[in-house]
Order: structure tokens, then sequence, then C-alpha cells
């Protein structure tokens, strides 16, 4: 009862409203409660907003220098 109650009389000001959700995922609130503020959402069969690819190219312009095979001399 006291995580929210701080939330709603200094929380806020404080911190402000990106605070509301880690204190009330430590108060143990119900997830069908927080479900609608996570990022992803895995817990039901919709599928999710985003969708990370399977693959990025990196641009030409921003690739690292490859390093040269040196060979070992006997």
């Amino acid at each position: 009862m006291g995580i929210p109650l701080y939330y709603y009389l200094i929380g806020r000001k404080l911190f402000g409203p990106a605070m509301k959700y880690p204190l009330m995922r430590l108060a143990h609130f119900p997830e069908r409660i927080l479900r609608r503020k996570r990022y992803l959402d895995f817990s039901s069969s919709h599928r999710p907003r985003f969708v990370a690819p399977e693959f990025v190219p990196v641009p030409e312009e921003r690739k690292r220098l490859e390093v040269p095979e040196l060979t070992v001399l006997q």
C-alpha cells in the first residue's frame, strides 16, 4: 500500500510518469493490470507490435577495416 501512495504523493513530481510501471512491479501489482504498460507483451497469442529483423546489414561507410591475416615465419 505504501508504494502507490509514494508514487501519487511525491514520486510523480520527482521522477515523472516513467517511474510508475517499475514501482507498480515492485509493489507486486497483478500482471493483468500492468500488461498494457509493457513495451513487448508475449503473454497472449497476439503478434507483438514491434519485431526485430533477422539480419541488419552494416552500411559500407560504417564498416570497420578488416584485420589482415599474418603469416607465421618458421
